[in-house]
């Protein structure tokens, strides 16, 4: 995949050493969650990582890939857009299990993220609360 932004053409390998690296460097648990909240956080230090990681060395350092970001944003993209082209090329490569459409990778960067942590820690109160309401003795 190749991403262009004024005068600078730099090529992205979605290789499996490379996806390891990335989520090793980035310490991720959970590859869909991980993009899809880096996406919506619009998380510069992710996609500047992503950048110089899945460009195999085409750009040396974290500033050059930031200089990228620059560059494609000067171009009229946004951070936004970056991201659905990484995560999307990212998924035509199958790292995501089954490939997803495009408008479904759109979808999914735009969907808000559930946290199940707390979700369960607001179901645990709830329950907790109804115990103690529960309790002889109480009104």
């Amino acid at each position: 995949m190749y991403l262009t932004a004024n005068d600078k053409t730099v090529e992205l390998n979605f290789k499996t050493r490379l996806v390891q690296q990335f989520e090793e460097r980035m310490k991720v648990e959970n590859s869909q969650n991980f993009w899809v909240k880096a996406a919506q956080d619009e998380n510069l230090k992710a996609i500047a990582t992503a950048l110089l990681v899945f460009s195999d060395k085409a750009l040396h350092t974290l500033d050059d890939a930031y200089d990228f970001i620059d560059d494609y944003l000067e171009a009229g993209g946004t951070v936004s857009g970056l991201y659905l082209e990484l995560v999307t090329g990212i998924n035509e490569k199958g790292f995501f299990g089954p490939k997803m459409p495009p408008e479904d990778v759109k979808a999914k960067l735009e969907a808000p993220l559930v946290d199940m942590g707390m979700l369960m820690d607001k179901v645990a109160g709830n329950m907790a609360d109804q115990m103690v309401a529960q309790t002889p003795g109480r009104s």
